[in-house]
């Protein structure tokens, strides 16, 4: 008499047993290497910043005054074209360091006043958030078209999540907020020690603000408080 063995197999149960452990597998490692991007997202914007801080003081040692403040762009993601917005970007910054400006903030010069052939002072891979084309598409029946000294504002130093920083300087002049009052500068907080005696943050030198990996902030006077923003002068990460 020949005995037949029944053939194995695999049960509805133990595939989904199987299929709930991969599952649950995959879930551990999508949630690791999206904390190790975030985080080397975080590392990079916060060395972005620094660099911005290094250039911003080489250009006030050679020319007696940090960059300009006010860009083309409003602040925040969806970032959209508007040389008439406040200083919610980096714009004329980022032009200031890598060009010069000459009276106009819009008015690139390609020479220091040393007479010599002016060197950027930050290295950068610069991307447009939109063109000349765009940009009067969308205001140019409100505000007129624009020229290409306006547009050059438009080009924007972005954050590691692709969102343009926020830069309002101290200024102009010794000891004038000027700038901050007019740019709506980041205040401290009603009940920190310091609020008694001073008003904005980096007083006398500059801000720079990143959305950080949310892309939201606090309104105005908290812009860079958020829990999670990333800036130059407290607050947030």
């Amino acid at each position: 008499m020949i005995l037949h063995r029944p053939r194995g197999g695999i049960t509805l149960l133990e595939l989904l047993v199987v299929s709930l452990i991969i599952a649950i597998l995959t879930t551990i490692a999508v949630v690791a290497v999206t904390g190790l991007a975030t985080r080397a997202r975080i590392s990079a914007t916060y060395g972005t910043i620094r660099a911005m801080e290094i250039a911003a003081d080489r250009y006030e040692i050679d020319f007696g005054e940090y960059p300009v403040s006010s860009t083309g762009t409003t602040f925040g993601i969806g970032a959209t074209l508007n040389p008439a917005d406040p200083a919610t970007g980096n714009g004329y910054y980022l032009l200031s360091v890598l060009h010069t400006l000459s009276g106009s903030a819009a008015a690139p010069l390609d020479s220091s006043p040393f007479g010599d052939t002016f060197v950027p002072m930050l290295d950068v891979e610069t991307r447009s958030i939109g063109g000349i084309t765009e940009l009067n598409a969308a205001w140019g029946p409100i505000l007129g078209n624009f020229g290409a000294a306006e547009t050059a504002a438009t080009q924007q130093l972005l954050d590691a999540w692709g969102n343009p920083f926020r830069y309002v300087r101290s200024g102009p002049g010794v000891g004038s907020v000027a700038d901050y009052l007019t740019f709506d500068a980041t205040e401290f907080p009603t009940g920190s020690p310091f609020a008694a005696t001073e008003t904005f943050f980096n007083f006398g030198r500059f801000q720079i603000v990143s959305l950080g990996p949310n892309a939201t902030t606090l309104g105005v006077p908290n812009v860079g408080l958020d829990d999670d923003d990333i800036t130059n002068f407290g607050g947030g990460l």
